[in-house]
């Protein structure tokens, strides 16, 4: 390992180490401890969640566990033996949620330890700065149990699923985060068990106490019905309600618009009740939805906003389970009651052609204040493009889009431009015809004539003779060829390759003329001596 990933480790560690002391308060020989665990050797860049980035049991099924450790003795204190908790992430895994901090639980896990995710919070209950949070959660469907404070005091939004085989879900387990939706893939019904061939149920099987406590969640969805999920809580104190203490901010509507319940229970089944108490704070003082003086039924039965202002809302739900009830959770937000919107028009035209849309004043066409309104599709003209809609006709007013803010009613134009023309592809000039070899390239298939074959005698000063060549050929069909080929006075240059090839033809073809000369001139004689 390098110097640069010697330090990155040990910074690594340390932070490690000292988060464990601030979050749990495990002492300080936990942190020795932790500074003692070796680091990973190899710091991937790849930011994939594996199994490598977490401190799982031996067995391969829990991330993060409790150890002994040996504490020798020192400053008066006898050496004595420590239970620690080892976190679920390592030093490496640590590294990486700062970089990804959507954290997925690798498969095959099956309990999330005590506050093996815990995050920690400064004064005030507000994030640490540079400190690295979970803020999106996947868990595997292998998993079965979540322990204490497993995800407590982390940024997880959005929506966090709970697998089909888990069985339970600790006090706090989710505790303070940001989360928004919940949905349940299997019923905790207090009957499930850890191990198959174990005796007993499991101790803990169902939801805890707080166990979602201190989010933003809006909606529950839960298989089968909630009549058959065990809630691990007192049920006289609605302060220990799973979902208690819902944070949902500020709902904003208008006089004339009706008021909405801002959460929603949904259950597979939908025959198990769950019933609802509701109410505003009005002048300091805590009224039933039915006798507030912002809302007023109307002959449908629903709360109709008739009064402007912003009221701080509570929301209870509460159930039957065994006969009795118990609670299910409280939900706080603000309800701002506006003036009724002035509604604008903003017409689009397109030649003859002309398309509305409404849009609320002072908001933008992206905003969707007006259900179902949005931009018209860019128009097509043939022969150009549409280059923006605009307040002028001739394009010299302000350019629209949906972006823009509407104050009033307002009417834009579509800008078109000449479409570029098609620029012609000009002709390749054709190479010039050999009047020698029409057509191109002589071929050398049957009935091709040859270049000419010039002989002559070494030491010979007369003009050099055409010698008339006959080649021939292989047989192209069952008819015979011959070729005669004239030979021509101009010999074309084919470079030193033609020539090499040539050349043994030319010198086998003067020496059968030599022979033939030989052979003449000795016929000559013997007629002469006869």
């Amino acid at each position: 390992m390098n110097l640069e990933k010697f330090i990155k480790c040990g910074e690594a560690r340390l932070r490690s180490a000292l988060s464990a002391v601030l979050s749990v308060g495990i002492g300080l020989a936990t942190a020795a401890f932790l500074l003692n665990v070796a680091p990973t050797e190899v710091w991937a860049d790849d930011l994939t969640w594996t199994r490598e980035d977490f401190n799982i049991t031996e067995d391969g099924k829990q991330i993060g566990y409790r150890k002994n450790i040996e504490v020798p003795a020192k400053d008066g204190q006898p050496a004595h033996t420590e239970n620690i908790i080892i976190p679920g992430l390592n030093a490496r895994g640590r590294e990486k949620l700062k970089k990804n901090p959507h954290l997925v639980i690798p498969d095959g896990i099956e309990i999330i330890h005590e506050v093996a995710f815990t995050g920690h919070l400064q004064g005030n209950n507000e994030y640490i700065p540079g400190e690295p949070y979970i803020e999106e959660l996947t868990l595997p469907q292998s998993l079965k149990v979540i322990e204490y404070g497993a995800f407590g005091w982390n940024k997880i939004r959005g929506t966090v699923v709970i697998p089909p085989k888990v069985i339970s879900i600790h006090s706090g387990a989710f505790l303070s985060n940001e989360i928004e939706k919940v949905v349940f893939q299997g019923v905790l019904d207090g009957k499930g068990k850890l191990n198959p061939n174990d005796p007993d149920d499991y101790y803990l099987d169902g939801i805890g106490e707080k166990a979602f406590q201190a989010n933003k969640i809006a909606e529950i969805v839960v298989k089968d019905n909630l009549g058959k999920y065990k809630f691990l809580c007192r049920k006289d104190d609605p302060s220990a309600a799973p979902f208690n203490n819902q944070e949902l901010g500020i709902i904003n509507i208008e006089l004339g618009e009706s008021y909405v319940r801002p959460i929603k229970v949904t259950q597979e089944s939908g025959r198990h009740p769950v019933m609802t108490m509701e109410g505003f704070k009005e002048d300091g003082v805590v009224t039933p939805i039915n006798n507030s003086k912002y809302f007023t039924r109307d002959n449908s039965g629903k709360l109709i906003a008739t009064k402007t202002g912003q009221i701080e809302g509570q929301t209870m739900h509460y159930d039957l389970y065994n006969n009795e009830y118990r609670y299910v959770g409280t939900w706080h937000y603000a309800y701002n009651i506006l003036p009724k919107s002035i509604v604008c028009t903003v017409t689009f035209v397109n030649g003859t052609n002309k398309d509305y849309v409404k849009v609320k004043k002072n908001k933008s066409i992206s905003d969707r204040s007006v259900a179902g309104q949005a931009m018209p599709a860019d128009p097509v003209r043939p022969g150009y493009v549409f280059k923006a809609w605009n307040t002028a006709a001739d394009g010299a007013g302000t350019a629209f889009d949906a972006q823009s803010v509407v104050t009033g009613d307002m009417t834009v134009f579509a800008i078109f431009a000449p479409a570029p023309q098609p620029q012609p592809v000009p002709n390749p000039q054709q190479p010039e015809p050999n009047p020698q070899h029409p057509g191109g390239e002589p071929s050398q298939t049957h009935g091709t004539p040859f270049p000419p074959v010039i002989l002559q005698q070494p030491g010979c000063d007369a003009a050099p003779k055409q010698a008339e060549v006959t080649k021939k050929t292989a047989k192209p069909s069952s008819a015979r060829g011959e070729t005669t080929v004239t030979p021509q006075d101009d010999l074309p240059k084919t470079g030193e390759a033609m020539t090499q090839l040539i050349l043994p033809g030319v010198l086998i073809l003067a020496g059968l003329s030599l022979v033939g000369v030989v052979l003449r001139r000795q016929t000559k004689h013997l007629k002469q001596e006869k």
